[in-house]
């Protein structure tokens, strides 16, 4: 289901930032790179393409990816991204705002904005993954979701953790995964950003229901996998540690 759709080590050195930077030209939404390091760049792009939702995972040398006035202007898919920083320096410039991610941090931004991203990886490489969705699948109000456009977002707790893991263990083990699987994973990614992004802007009541119920599931399922090592865990260590998993409807009884 993931497929590699670049790979520099398969490029002479001087053609690979030439024929990175075309990639991302060609890309969903048109971007421009610029990087110091075009005599040795290295990139390894890996790509799943879901239903809705697009996620790549990238590994590369130092670069600037810029999306500028012109790019919206000539093309604009009207796409929300979210980016989560695996290792190296990552920053996301969008609206006047100017977001640095530290390791498992994570940013969204607009494709209809000209933005900037800058990835430091130093004498290295950094690695990160970015997921996109149509704005018009968010049911979100567009004013909330602008107000965290480039805002640095932690992925190391509640329903951020949730969807960090997700997505970053998503293009890491695809082995499992089948075409048959590609609705369930779609709908999973699309109500994880939902209510990430929801949580953040205190719109968790503009989130439709199902998918809410659907979300708090996921996060009872991540609940019971970090505990299952404690001998103590029962439904009433889920009450303690996780009060809002009383949200969640009691099972209809049987012949109901």
């Amino acid at each position: 289901m993931i497929k590699t759709i670049f790979r520099s080590e398969d490029l002479p050195p001087e053609e690979r930032l030439v024929r990175f930077d075309e990639l991302q030209a060609k890309s969903l939404h048109p971007m421009r790179v610029r990087s110091d390091w075009a005599k040795d760049f290295r990139a390894t792009a890996r790509e799943l393409a879901l239903a809705a939702v697009n996620v790549v995972e990238l590994t590369c040398s130092s670069a600037d990816v810029r999306r500028t006035s012109r790019l919206v202007h000539e093309s604009d898919p009207e796409l929300i991204s979210v980016i989560f920083s695996l290792s190296g320096g990552l920053a996301v410039d969008q609206l006047g705002r100017d977001a640095a991610l530290g390791r498992h941090d994570f940013a969204a931004y607009d494709s209809s904005r000209p933005f900037e991203l800058r990835i430091a990886a130093g004498q290295d490489t950094a690695t990160l993954v970015r997921a996109h969705v149509p704005r018009a699948l968010l049911p979100l109000p567009p004013n909330k979701i602008d107000r965290i456009l480039a805002v640095r977002l932690p992925g190391q707790e509640g329903v951020g953790a949730l969807l960090t893991q997700f997505f970053t263990g998503l293009t890491a083990d695809t082995a499992s995964y089948r075409p048959a699987d590609v609705p369930r994973l779609d709908n999973v990614a699309l109500d994880l950003l939902t209510a990430a992004l929801a949580h953040h802007v205190d719109a968790v009541s503009d989130v439709p229901p199902e998918s809410h119920q659907r979300t708090l599931l996921l996060r009872v399922q991540a609940f019971v996998q970090q505990h299952l090592h404690e001998p103590c865990l029962t439904p009433g260590l889920h009450r303690r540690r996780a009060p809002h998993l009383r949200q969640l409807p009691s099972p209809p009884l049987p012949g109901s």
